[in-house]
C-alpha cells in the first residue's frame, strides 16, 4: 500500500483530481459580527510586527502569531472543543502527516485522545496559499474520511499569521476562499466557526 503525504499535495487542484472534489470560490463563512482581542494579545502584537519576529520561519508565525489568536478564541468553547497542535493524521495509513492545528470535539477517553469528529484543520506556510490550500483541502478529505460522515462540515483554514482565509468542505463540495486581515473581524469569524463546531458536537452526542 502507498502512502500519500499531505505534504505532497501542492495545489487544490491536485486534490480535486486526487479525491474528485468540485472546487467552488465563493463566500462559505456567514457574517459575524467583530469581536476585540483581549488585551494582552493587542499589547504584545505591534512588537511583534514592528521587530519581524514572525518573519524568520514557520515555526516562529504558529508560535507568536497563530497560535495565540487560535488559543484566545478556542478557550471559551473548550469543554467541548479541544485544539490539538502539531499531532499525527492518518487515514487507513494511506493520507499521512501532521497538520500545523486541528479542533475536534472532545474526547470521552481522556485529554491525550483525539477525539471525534474532527471539524477544523490549519494550515500555515510562510506567505505561498496555494501550497497551504493544496495541504490544507487533503487534510480536510483525510478529515471527513475519518469522521465517517460526509454530511458533516469540516473547515479549514489556511494562514501566513497575516492574512487568513478559509474554506469549507461539504460532501464532495469544497468552497474556499474567505480572506481576513482585519483583526477584530478574523475572532468574530473564527468565533462562528467554533461555535458551528460546538453545534456539530452537539448533534453527534444525541
Amino acid at each position: 500500500m502507498s502512502f500519500i503525504a499531505y505534504s505532497q499535495f501542492t495545489s487544490l487542484a491536485a486534490v480535486a483530481q486526487e479525491f474528485q472534489i468540485q472546487m467552488y470560490i465563493a463566500t462559505c463563512i456567514a457574517h459575524r459580527d467583530s469581536i476585540a482581542p483581549i488585551t494582552s494579545f493587542l499589547e504584545r502584537l505591534p512588537i511583534i510586527l514592528a521587530q519581524c519576529l514572525h518573519k524568520s520561519s514557520v515555526a516562529v508565525r504558529c508560535e507568536m502569531l497563530i497560535a495565540p489568536i487560535l488559543y484566545d478564541v478556542w478557550q471559551e468553547y473548550r469543554s467541548m472543543l479541544k485544539l490539538w497542535s502539531h499531532v499525527a493524521l492518518d487515514h487507513d495509513f494511506v493520507l499521512c502527516g501532521t497538520p500545523k492545528y486541528l479542533i475536534a470535539k472532545q474526547s470521552e477517553l481522556g485529554v491525550a485522545v483525539l477525539g471525534k469528529p474532527i471539524l477544523v484543520a490549519i494550515e500555515a506556510k510562510q506567505d505561498d496559499f496555494e501550497l497551504g490550500w493544496g495541504q490544507c483541502s487533503a487534510e480536510m478529505v483525510s478529515v471527513q474520511k475519518i469522521n465517517a460522515d460526509e454530511e458533516m462540515t469540516v473547515f479549514g483554514i489556511a494562514t501566513n499569521g497575516e492574512s487568513w482565509e478559509f474554506g469549507k468542505l461539504e460532501g464532495k463540495c469544497f468552497t474556499y476562499p474567505y480572506t481576513i486581515g482585519d483583526l477584530e473581524k478574523l475572532f468574530g469569524v473564527l468565533s462562528y466557526i467554533m461555535e458551528e463546531c460546538a453545534k456539530q458536537v452537539t448533534q453527534v452526542q444525541r
